[in-house]
């Protein structure tokens, strides 16, 4: 006869339920699907130590549809790159249309931007990781790019404010003093006594940049 207390422990011991990952979703494209997965995945793992496999298995596609996608690993994380600064890019543009110029919006407007920032700093990390030297080298395409994204932002942000066109310097300084503290949370185990100190000042310069200027 079977050791009935064995088999119980063996029945109990493969009935635990097991810990689900989170998987794209479904109705995304192809490339959404890849995207989507390829960010679940960098969560826990490293550019160095990812495959294609990996991003594959995590987005449920086979290798050759990746292939219909992107060129090689490198290719797809450019245009996630891309796409991650656009859709940012987008979601301030879509708060300047929507909200009356004010300094105190200008401050949600960078406070905000300053706690997305936070969450995300696991991809911003892995972005400067994976690409750092094409992102800070002078005549490359994709430096040249994020600038020109900067810019954009400063142009929108300083006709939004009604401020004259002398002014959009200072913004794109503000915009760069922004990104550096976000790179510093990203690469620097900052405690967040530190991070809302470094906020605080932050905004203290934005108000500085603001007041005084537009009707409150």
């Amino acid at each position: 006869m079977p050791n009935t207390a064995k088999t119980r422990k063996r029945s109990t011991q493969t009935s635990a339920p097991r810990k689900r990952t989170r998987s794209p979703e479904p109705d995304l494209s192809g490339k959404e699907r890849i995207f989507q997965a390829a960010q679940i995945h960098f969560q826990s793992h490293s550019y160095a130590s990812t495959r294609v496999d990996d991003i594959c298995r995590a987005a449920g596609m086979s290798k050759g549809a990746f292939y219909l996608h992107f060129r090689t690993k490198e290719e797809m994380m450019e245009e996630l790159f891309r796409e991650f600064f656009l859709r940012i890019k987008n979601e301030i543009d879509e708060f300047l249309r929507i909200t009356p110029p004010s300094p105190l919006a200008a401050l949600e407007l960078f406070r905000k931007s300053l706690e997305v920032s936070q969450a995300q700093l696991h991809m911003t990390r892995l972005f400067f990781e994976s690409m750092g030297a094409e992102i800070s080298g002078p005549d490359h395409g994709l430096n040249r790019w994020v600038s020109s994204v900067f810019d954009d932002f400063a142009k929108n942000l300083q006709k939004w404010l009604k401020l004259p066109d002398s002014a959009r310097p200072r913004i794109r300084a503000l915009i760069s003093c922004m990104d550096g503290i976000v790179l510093h949370w990203a690469f620097f185990d900052t405690p967040p006594s530190q991070r809302k100190k470094q906020i605080d000042a932050f905004l203290e310069m934005v108000d500085h940049s603001t007041s005084g200027v537009l009707p409150g």
